[in-house]
């Protein structure tokens, strides 16, 4: 309940003027929604890699705060072989994590530490966890700073970040990313992170990022080709964009996602069917064509706790035809267009419905997107815009995919 009122205070805030002291308030209770949450979703798997360097598949013991795992858990050198997956002949994806692990592991102190109103027992790596929580929220409001703010990142913190703190934190990207998909999370906020220098023109910082993002997850170079030549495209239309109706340039957005969408789906049902064979065979070293193969078939949707693609689809798309219906023709003084960098990322992930997992990461990312864009509104002097933020923020705390990691699958027992 904590959850869901302090999405609803804020967004009161939001809407009626954004007040610093309620701002405050919002981001301590939702440390303590962090601190006293239960166990839930991959911090076990988590935990057991950063302590022992290898995922515990089966059940493990805790012993004076050291996992005792079964010795068919412990094969390999630890650390090096749990996340690491081949790019393309001898390039590997995974060692970046390795690395951050290792330092993790040799640096913090091990052992349970947040007071959990349930499962204390349990055994959970809480000092690394909140390291990967404090470096990401780092990562993402450098990132909105370099995104959003003509004035930079000095400026951007002195008037914003007490506002940027909770909507971040509240966010289903960070709910899911900081305590489910660790690796993904990390991946995407450093792609943002180097979309940010992309748009201060710092291309060799941003290249660095990529690179490092592409060793924490082999993905990551799949986000970075769709993200990228957006955030070129619409600095180039920039000029544009203001001086056309909102409305129809916002159209042409959506319908250009829509479309590479499609392009894209076309060209993995050729890739994969009989006819693609010979490209596939020629290129069937790299992971993510592999990935492909796997992605496109697997269903988790009938699995406790899962939601169906397509209702996934239905409930995020009311939210954004709501939220730009609000905004209507209504201009957001901003630096960089959020708003069509947001509509392009959700209607590119439309027709990856078809392909439920595939889609899930897709929306993933469309969830961080969405976050920059609640952060980018919160300061506009139109009262439109703010209520178009207010409202989808209101939706994080209600969204279902973040209560099953914020309180576990158990929850939906009440409505049975």
């Amino acid at each position: 309940m904590c959850w869901i009122f302090v999405h609803v205070l804020f967004s009161i805030s939001l809407v009626r003027s954004p007040n610093k002291k309620i701002a405050i308030a919002c981001a301590v209770l939702f440390v303590a929604v962090y601190v006293f949450k239960p166990i839930t979703a991959d911090l076990p798997k988590y935990s057991s890699y950063f302590t022992t360097g290898y995922i515990a598949v089966h059940a493990f013991e805790d012993w004076n705060d050291e996992i005792v795992l079964d010795p068919r858990d412990l094969t390999g050198q630890p650390f090096d072989q749990a996340f690491r997956q081949k790019i393309w002949g001898n390039i590997y994806s995974g060692s970046g994590f390795a690395y951050f692990s290792k330092m993790l592991h040799a640096t913090l102190p091990k052992g349970n530490l947040f007071p959990r109103i349930l499962d204390r027992n349990w055994y959970i790596a809480d000092f690394p966890i909140l390291a990967i929580m404090v470096l990401s929220l780092t990562i993402l409001i450098v990132a909105a700073g370099n995104l959003l703010s003509s004035t930079g990142i000095v400026q951007f913190a002195k008037k914003q970040l007490i506002f940027t703190v909770p909507v971040i934190m509240g966010s289903v990207f960070y709910m899911l990313g900081s305590q489910s998909a660790i690796r993904q999370f990390l991946t995407m906020s450093l792609i943002f992170l180097a979309l940010s220098f992309i748009r201060r023109k710092h291309h060799v910082s941003s290249i660095i990022i990529l690179v490092v993002a592409a060793s924490i997850h082999n993905w990551a170079l799949a986000f970075a080709l769709l993200s990228v030549p957006i955030v070129l495209i619409l600095e180039k239309l920039k000029h544009s964009s203001r001086s056309s109706s909102r409305i129809f340039f916002e159209l042409c957005v959506a319908t250009s996602g829509l479309i590479a969408g499609c392009l894209v789906v076309i060209c993995i049902e050729l890739l994969l069917s009989p006819v693609g064979s010979g490209v596939a065979r020629l290129i069937g070293d790299f992971q993510l064509v592999s990935d492909l193969k796997i992605y496109v078939n697997l269903d988790y949707t009938h699995l406790l706790g899962r939601t169906s693609a397509f209702f996934k689809l239905l409930l995020v798309g009311g939210i954004v035809i709501v939220s730009e219906l609000i905004l209507g023709n209504q201009k957001i003084k901003e630096d960089f267009d959020i708003r069509s960098f947001r509509l392009a990322i959700f209607t590119f992930s439309i027709p990856l419905v078809i392909y439920p997992e595939l889609f899930s990461r897709f929306l993933f990312f469309y969830f961080a997107a969405e976050m920059f864009f609640v952060i980018s509104s919160f300061w506009a002097a139109e009262a439109r815009v703010r209520l178009a933020s207010a409202v989808i923020f209101i939706a994080y705390g209600i969204a279902p995919n973040a209560i099953n990691v914020l309180a576990g699958t158990g929850w939906r027992n009440i409505f049975i």
